[in-house]
């Protein structure tokens, strides 16, 4: 199930697993802190720097209803995009 955070007035999709951890659309975040950065990089450079399991893909409805595979990162990758 997805929520909104609101960070500086930009909204940021989460969702939390069975463990209860709170996963951030990484795409999301990029946008928040206004980079170039593609989610890709972004994606990249946390697994080399922090391992896979900082980061998750879901698969969430776009608009059509469609599954898209959206990259998800811990609240360790948020933090370290963010500050």
């Amino acid at each position: 199930m997805l929520a909104i955070f609101e960070f500086h007035g930009q909204s940021i999709r989460t969702s939390q697993d069975e463990q209860g951890n709170i996963w951030f659309c990484l795409k999301d975040i990029l946008t928040s802190i206004n980079t170039t950065t593609t989610t890709a990089q972004a994606q990249t450079l946390l697994e080399e720097g922090f391992g896979t399991l900082q980061v998750i893909v879901i698969p969430i409805p776009d608009a059509l209803g469609r599954k898209q595979s959206t990259v998800f990162v811990s609240e360790a990758g948020t933090t370290f995009f963010i500050s």
